[in-house]
């Protein structure tokens, strides 16, 4: 994009006292734009309550006019959303935590149907129509469900909200995409293991079928010396790594964000084969990671969605103007393409 594409078109503040939070956002096909999260304030348009919710509750998704100057309805929602996902035809998903999973139509006027499996952290949507739900196993533990969720259950529906296949999740999962031609969900996390005689986490990326047989695990390396996928068998490989986020792209493919913390995460190599290394971007300052410590840092990759197989890969670390590195996450973040293939990330970075 150049500048001009990149430049702010509208800007409001939507907010009131205390904390706001905004835990998705979605581009209807119409250019409309719709929020959700927590609004305490009333921010001007139609104002509705869906699925019994008080209508003062903060909880609320908000559709905005295209060019972002104005809220056209703001939908009162019990609970508060955690995440938004919209199909090809713009009807929204809406992960609810302890409300559930709350299926609205696309002028987030009313609720088309509901599940209660639990409190629902994640959610996607196939481009056939299934839904896939994350229903954590520990929400309230050190961390969250953000961090340490424990393994889940996973929660598939179909187009009209009919309950299909519920399987559990891997180690600590931290989110999922639906790829409906494969017919698989996607999951991505970490787990805290020893290696070496040292702590290490260790990410991880799993496809699982509509059935919830498992049909591949990438990285997930083993911490056994003689193992054949030994993590460090090939070198070292100790740095911290942690799966956040994983989506399938508007172009069709399958998108991975994760964390590390060092200059030698395990990502050098190929998700299958820990002895096989895999071509990374790379680039300026910005995309290697010499000079720099155990301050967290990005990679995220192209993979296969009905395989796991690597494509492609590109790494980030902040800079100190002492030209250290600095970091880069991608922990409550997200990831997508857009139709061409261009890739759009999201997470924070320190100064």
């Amino acid at each position: 994009p150049t500048a001009a594409q990149l430049s702010a078109t509208a800007s409001s503040y939507l907010g009131g006292e205390g904390d706001q939070d905004v835990w998705g956002a979605a581009l209807l096909s119409d250019g409309r734009i719709v929020l959700a999260g927590s609004v305490n304030v009333r921010p001007g348009g139609e104002e509705v309550a869906l699925a019994g919710a008080a209508a003062d509750a903060p909880g609320a998704l908000l559709l905005l006019s295209a060019d972002g100057r104005a809220v056209e309805r703001v939908a009162r929602l019990p609970g508060v959303p955690l995440d938004l996902a919209v199909d090809a035809d713009d009807r929204l998903y809406v992960a609810a935590g302890e409300a559930g999973l709350l299926a609205v139509d696309a002028e987030a006027g009313a609720v088309r149907w509901s599940a209660t499996p639990g409190h629902v952290h994640r959610v996607d949507v196939g481009a056939d129509g299934t839904v896939a739900a994350l229903v954590p196993s520990d929400v309230g533990g050190v961390g969250g469900a953000n961090d340490t969720p424990g393994a889940g259950t996973i929660h598939l529906y179909d187009a009209a909200g009919g309950a299909g296949a519920r399987f559990g999740g891997h180690r600590n999962t931290l989110d999922l995409a639906v790829h409906a031609p494969s017919e698989t969900v996607v999951l991505v996390g970490w787990r805290q293991a020893r290696a070496d005689g040292n702590p290490v986490q260790i990410a991880y990326l799993r496809g699982v079928g509509f059935d919830g047989e498992t049909r591949w695990t990438g990285y997930d390396w083993s911490t056994e010396n003689g193992a054949d996928d030994f993590l460090n068998r090939p070198e070292n490989n100790m740095a911290d790594t942690r799966g956040y986020r994983v989506s399938v792209g508007r172009d069709g493919r399958l998108l991975a964000a994760f964390e590390c913390a060092g200059g030698n995460p395990l990502f050098r190599y190929d998700p299958f084969d820990v002895s096989a290394r895999v071509e990374i971007v790379g680039g300026d300052r910005y995309h290697e990671f010499f000079d720099t410590r155990s301050e967290h840092k990005t990679f995220f990759g192209v993979y296969d969605p009905a395989s796991g197989a690597y494509r492609t890969g590109q790494q980030l670390t902040g800079r100190l103007s002492s030209g250290r590195g600095n970091t880069v996450r991608v922990r409550e973040g997200a990831i997508t393409t857009d139709a061409s293939g261009q890739v759009y990330l999201a997470g924070a970075a320190a100064a």
